[in-house]
């Protein structure tokens, strides 16, 4: 099965600190166990999952990508929103170190 992994560190100063390796490490070992192949990664960058700033429906992605904010979209919000309207391959599975992640 394909899969696509989803990291997030919550503040732009944990930038380069271990938190995305470890959680790189942690879905790719997963991937192997499973024999999955990890095809793509999707990562937040400074997005706390406090409140859902880490998520954003369907629609509400739509219309940041069609006023040119597309910047504003989460990389959770563009994996849900590709595998909505099917640029992504299903079945997939999505990997997450942690359901803290979102």
């Amino acid at each position: 099965m394909k899969a696509h992994s989803y990291t997030r560190y919550s503040s732009k100063k944990q930038k380069g600190n271990t938190s995305t390796r470890r959680q790189t490490t942690s879905t790719s070992e997963y991937c192997d166990k499973l024999g999955y192949e990890l095809i793509e990664e999707y990562t937040d960058e400074g997005v706390s999952s406090k409140g859902g700033k880490n998520w954003m429906d369907a629609e509400t992605v739509s219309n940041l990508k069609s006023s040119g904010k597309a910047e504003k979209v989460s990389a959770l919000a563009n994996f849900y929103t590709n595998a909505m309207v099917g640029t992504i391959e299903t079945p997939c599975a999505l990997i997450i170190e942690s359901s803290d992640r979102f």
